[in-house]
């Protein structure tokens, strides 16, 4: 993602993305407070592999996510193990039956309507 471009975006908002593969790798921007994506059909967020030697941090700033009616996407990583979300506090999830919820530490308010993989809450400290 040009960095030069959206390096200092705060806000994102997606809707009708029903022909799209993957989204661009949104956890690369530094300062990304809030994402909502709403009806697509993309499976995953494109990754970029290039990290240096250095750990990622994925979303290091997102607070804020809402995904709805994105019934292909599985999350937002491809790959787990990643250090991700840090600051979370609130995400929704509607009708995404396909959605596995990641590590969730920081978060403080939680919705899922509809369908959505459950099986990461173990990990989920609220």
């Amino acid at each position: 993602m040009n960095h030069s471009v959206l390096g200092k975006v705060v806000s994102i908002v997606i809707e009708g993305c029903e022909n799209c593969l993957c989204l661009p790798p949104f956890g690369e921007l530094p300062f990304l407070e809030s994402l909502v994506l709403h009806k697509g059909s993309a499976e995953y967020v494109e990754e970029n592999d290039v990290h240096y030697g250095f750990p990622r941090r994925r979303f290091p700033s997102l607070r804020k996510l809402s995904i709805s009616y994105f019934r292909n996407l599985k999350g937002l990583l491809k790959k787990e193990g990643e250090e991700q979300f840090p600051v979370l506090e609130e995400i929704k999830i509607y009708g995404c039956p396909m959605f596995v919820f990641p590590t969730l530490s920081s978060v403080k308010k939680l919705v899922i309507h509809k369908e959505a993989d459950a099986t990461g809450f173990d990990q989920v400290n609220i």
